[in-house]
């Protein structure tokens, strides 16, 4: 038989009381819901009553924009690997409906679907990246932005030889065992430069060090120093060196002539000064001669004064 029709359906939310239903019913606050509900027909006679729980999310999902090395402040390099996360929070006391996507675009340029990890192309300078992300319930988070300065350069590191220092014909450079060696080391371009992390050096392809200061000449022979520096976000600049000869020792004198207590006739004989000089490294070092004159003031030899000695200078030697 056909029924009597229904005049009515009760519902109530959360236990409180009872209302006629007469428009889609919509729940004020966030979390764990339980409506309840049943039909009246035209007799009075009612129907069993029903439950349904709902949640309400109106939450939007929160995302984070993760770093990895290498990084230094704000500073990143091409190699620098990004990582965003992102979460639904929950709802009350209830879990929230879940995420569905999340984005991201970087320097204003079109929003895409994000990776689990993604690194900037090669751009120097100042770049900004954007995200968000929504959840199932198409709740959407407000953008969010992290600006970042990308360093895609290595350092540039100089040499400078100190003093004392002689460049021959050959080019071939001279160094003393206490000239000084100092590295100048410089990070660009200046609007995106991270900083010198370190400079290292190697003497004629040792084991590299850290520079701290200037460093000496050192050992003798023929040497070569290599260098190279890293920035704060480790882009490691090519080695670079260069060779010098390092000279500590002076030229000695050999077969000196005349011999000590020769005699010579003044005025009738000339003297001829002899002898021979070698260098480690130099072919032809240059050398001078001081002559020394003791004079008798022509007085017989036992009434002869004290000699006195007239120092004559420095005398190219030819």
């Amino acid at each position: 038989n056909a029924g009597l029709g229904v005049t009515s359906i009760r519902v109530s939310i959360d236990g409180g009381p009872l209302e006629d239903y007469q428009a889609p019913i919509r729940i004020s606050s966030e979390g764990l819901h339980e409506l309840g509900y049943f039909a009246l027909d035209m007799a009075g006679n009612a129907e069993e009553p029903k439950t349904a729980r709902v949640i309400a999310d109106d939450s939007a999902p929160l995302t984070s924009l993760m770093v990895s090395t290498p990084a230094f402040e704000s500073y990143v390099s091409p190699r620098t690997v990004f990582n965003l996360s992102a979460i639904d929070p929950a709802s009350g006391q209830s879990p929230g409906s879940g995420l569905a996507s999340t984005v991201y675009s970087v320097d204003g340029g079109s929003w895409t679907n994000s990776p689990l990890e993604f690194s900037l192309s090669a751009v120097q300078g100042r770049r900004l990246i954007e995200y968000q992300s929504s959840d199932r319930l198409g709740n959407l988070e407000v953008i969010r932005s992290t600006a970042v300065s990308l360093d895609a350069e290595p350092p540039l590191t100089s040499i400078s030889l100190g003093l004392p220092r002689f460049d021959d014909e050959d080019g071939r450079v001279f160094l003393s065992t206490h000239s000084l060696l100092t590295l100048s080391t410089r990070d660009y371009p200046e609007e995106a430069a991270a900083g010198v992390r370190q400079t290292d050096y190697s003497w004629d392809g040792s084991t590299f060090t850290a520079i701290f200061g200037p460093i000496p000449a050192g050992q003798e022979g023929n040497r070569s120093v290599y260098f190279r520096s890293w920035d704060n976000v480790l882009n490691e600049e090519t080695i670079s060196s260069t060779t010098f000869i390092v000279d500590g020792t002076a030229p000695s004198i050999t077969g000196v002539g005349p011999a000590g207590g020769e005699a010579f006739i003044a005025r009738r004989e000339k003297v001829r000064v002899s002898f021979a000089i070698s260098d480690n490294y130099d072919s032809a070092p240059s050398s001078a001669a001081l002559l020394v004159q003791v004079e008798d003031r022509g007085m017989p030899r036992d009434q002869r004064p004290p000699g006195s000695l007239a120092a004559l200078g420095l005398v190219p030697v030819v």
